[in-house]
């Protein structure tokens, strides 16, 4: 299922969209709908919380105030805690601190989120399967500009507790590293490890392994109380590092989409090991050389679109995610 948006007002307007798109398939299930903070209300903004299979999503837009004009995407495990109101209590969460202060804040807050950005969005575009078991959300912000915010439940490698997934990008905004695709500073889509821009910021994935819950592109002492073992991924490095910037073939005029795999450190491995554990559903890496934001890429019988990281080839100074592309595929 695929609902293109235009002239979005703002990140408020985009969690309604988010919303309806998501209740519209009958599969979620709606613990708090749109409802007014309990934190942060000087920033203003809706919560809602939802779940679907191991996915307890919590997200938080803000419209007023210095704190304003942000998109907070929070994790649990299911089942939903009734009576629980702040997305810090959400059940056994990877780690955020969630609080008055957090939220507003006018600098970038600990806490992940889509960065501040005030509408109109020229663009949004929702995905999902069916029946649906993720969402995934590319949104310009301006024009030629993209933002992404993926959450649902992960294909599994083998048997084991878990399978939720969270992420979203953010971009280093100073000017040694705005324009820089590969900068460590960054933080994509399911980046490769442990990363600069601090904590907040990363990918989780609910794994349980001992008395763990959670594997996250920063590990161990991200957060206070809760214990977040090494992962990986691969969308600007790694593993995936060598299928992101594969061209387009002379001979058939084939561009090749590379999946989006997992990986869990087991540092209590002798030696340790780094095992895949499962795949994205329905996204790809692609070189964007030849492609434009939007543009549908057809593969025999699928349809993908296609958008930059951030921005495509953009100039000095400016959003810059080079030829970095993700694919989300379109689900009749």
């Amino acid at each position: 299922m695929y609902t293109p948006l235009v002239n979005v007002a703002s990140y408020d307007a985009l969690l309604g969209e988010i919303r309806n798109f998501l209740n519209s398939t009958g599969d979620w299930t709606i613990h708090q709908n749109l409802v007014a903070p309990d934190e942060g209300v000087a920033s203003g903004g809706r919560q809602l919380v939802m779940s679907n299979g191991d996915v307890l999503v919590g997200l938080r837009s803000t419209d007023t105030g210095v704190g304003g004009d942000r998109l907070y995407l929070s994790d649990g495990i299911p089942p939903y805690a009734s009576g629980s109101t702040s997305f810090d209590n959400l059940n056994q969460n990877s780690g955020p601190r969630y609080s008055d202060g957090t939220i507003n804040s006018a600098s970038d807050p600990g806490f992940r989120h889509l960065q501040t950005f005030a509408g109109p969005f020229p663009t949004a575009h929702l995905f999902t399967d069916d029946p649906s078991s993720y969402c995934h959300v590319a949104v310009e912000v301006q024009a030629g500009v993209w933002k992404h915010l993926l959450f649902g439940n992960m294909i599994k490698f083998g048997t084991w507790v878990g399978g939720a997934y969270y992420t979203c990008t953010h971009w280093a905004l100073d000017t040694s590293n705005i324009d820089s695709p590969g900068s460590p500073n960054h933080n994509s889509i399911f980046d490769a490890g442990p990363a600069g821009a601090g904590v907040g910021y990363d990918w989780t994935v609910h794994y349980d392994f001992g008395a763990n819950h959670w594997i996250a592109q920063n590990a161990t002492t991200a957060f206070p109380g809760v214990t977040r073992l090494q992962g990986a991924a691969g969308f600007r490095g790694g593993y995936g590092h060598a299928f992101k910037q594969i061209p387009e073939s002379l001979f058939s005029g084939l561009i090749p989409l590379a999946p989006c795999l997992i990986q869990a450190v087991r540092a209590t491995d002798v030696p340790p090991t780094t095992r895949f554990i499962g795949q994205i559903p329905d996204i790809r890496q692609v070189n964007i050389t030849n492609l434009e934001p939007n543009e549908v890429l057809t593969i025999g019988a699928d349809q993908w679109r296609v958008y930059p990281l951030k921005a495509k080839n953009g100039g000095a100074d400016q959003y810059n995610s080079g030829i970095n592309g993700i694919a989300y595929k379109v689900i009749p």
